[in-house]
């Protein structure tokens, strides 16, 4: 998500808005969708419009080794209908699913910047991918 303090025109009732690090509108309420994109350190992404459970032949599009760390079913990403996207851990997953360098025990709302590891490896950069 753009977490700068920009301005922004709401693209539903064309109202700008102090704020776009905001997600909605301040006059009419209208939520801005984003997709929620992982990049690899080569620099490769995966994006996910939708709720997902998120494993390893997912992560393997990014083509990097250590996708070896990574569990069938690894991690679940669920959106709110505010249109923030959430990340929560597969209990069952090997190892464990880490956000900033600390393992991940509960849902947690994910922002622009934060570090998806998995056991500490292949560090994936979060970002958000305004839809539309």
């Amino acid at each position: 998500m753009d977490t700068s303090s920009e301005p922004c025109k709401c693209e539903a009732c064309g109202h700008v808005n102090r704020d776009s690090g905001v997600p909605k509108c301040e006059a009419c309420g209208h939520v801005r969708r984003y997709r929620i994109s992982f990049v690899a350190p080569g620099g490769k992404a995966i994006s996910f419009g939708i709720d997902t459970s998120v494993g390893r032949n997912t992560m393997r599009r990014l083509g990097e080794a250590e996708t070896v760390y990574v569990d069938v079913v690894q991690f679940h990403l669920r959106r709110n209908p505010d249109g923030n996207w959430f990340l929560y851990s597969e209990p069952a997953a090997k190892n464990p699913t880490w956000l900033n360098g600390v393992p991940l025990d509960e849902g947690t709302l994910l922002e622009e910047g934060m570090i998806v590891s998995f056991a500490g490896r292949l560090p994936l950069k979060v970002e958000m991918i305004p839809e539309g």
